[in-house]
């Protein structure tokens, strides 16, 4: 069994498509939302026979260009599914199943962190290829192909959605801007993103997203520490009796990263830190990772 985990530049179910192996004479594939063509263009290209399952509906799941494509060709049949479909498997006859995570966009193949599992011919035992069968069989029987018939008709539904379409790539692209409005904090930036331009208002946008970006995952970070501090509290005798528990939590961060962070000679690389990450997110991720162990902090809270 060969995992298949793709992130970054490891693409690994892309690969396989790209490269399909010669000994694979029929693919059986039963996938959610498809809009790129890579397996369709494979298969017409080596003559594979391709049985093919998608959901297909008003929202257009399945790009209709590659069901036109799919049907035209005396390899590919396409079944559709009006509703209640979600798989993503692909049998490759001869070598072996994919099951995962992906759909057949450009995305779910280039861009997204994507998760499966290639298992391989000779690891399918025979009550698992029974199992193979008995899924596609329901899928077959539960399902109509969609015949060079209904091209007409794909062709007339195509131009009668295109003015409905206008009209609702408007409202998307308003209700998008809203949600990037008033949710932006919340999400990261990309590595390596480019699109802020080069005024001074692109880089304040920037900047105030940056910054409210650390600013959440500061109070974050903090509420996890007050937390595990609130568990074993214990209000010492030099401070007063009024003083806000955060507060405190405040200050113990800032002693510990001061006098147990820094002295130590092992954390150079902390010491280096300054300057580039607030105080609480290296202390949080020292936590974390345990380069300081949790307990530490607590016992010099109850040290002090």
């Amino acid at each position: 069994m060969k995992l298949f985990f793709d992130y970054m530049i490891k693409r690994n179910l892309a690969t396989l498509l790209k490269f399909i192996p010669e000994k694979v004479e029929h693919i059986y594939a039963a996938i959610a939302f498809s809009y790129d063509d890579i397996l369709i263009k494979k298969c017409i290209e080596k003559k594979i026979q391709l049985e093919w399952w998608g959901l297909f509906n008003s929202s257009v799941s399945t790009s209709i260009e590659l069901i036109k494509t799919a049907i035209k060709s005396s390899f590919i049949k396409f079944y559709p599914f009006a509703d209640n479909f979600h798989p993503k498997v692909i049998y490759f006859e001869n070598y072996g199943l994919y099951i995962g995570s992906l759909n057949m966009t450009k995305n779910g193949l280039y861009n997204n962190v994507e998760a499966g599992v290639l298992i391989e011919e000779n690891e399918i035992t025979p009550e698992m290829r029974l199992e193979i069968q008995s899924f596609f069989n329901f899928l077959r029987k539960k399902s109509i192909p969609i015949s060079i018939d209904d091209i007409e008709t794909l062709d007339e539904y195509i131009e009668e959605i295109k003015n409905d379409e206008d009209e609702i790539e408007k409202k998307k692209t308003s209700i998008d801007e809203l949600f990037k409005e008033k949710f932006q904090h919340l999400f990261l930036l990309k590595d390596g993103v480019t699109d802020w331009g080069k005024t001074k208002k692109d880089t304040e946008a920037k900047n105030k997203l940056l910054f409210l970006q650390e600013w959440r995952e500061t109070q974050n970070s903090i509420s996890i520490v007050h937390n595990e501090i609130l568990k074993i509290y214990n209000r010492l005798s030099w401070i007063n009796e009024k003083a806000d528990p955060k507060i405190v939590t405040d200050q113990l961060l800032q002693s510990y990263y001061y006098l147990m962070l820094r002295k130590s000679e092992k954390n150079d690389i902390i010491k280096g830190w300054e300057g580039t990450y607030s105080i609480y997110t290296v202390i949080i991720y020292c936590i974390a990772m345990d380069r300081q162990p949790r307990r530490d902090y607590l016992r010099y809270w109850k040290a002090v």
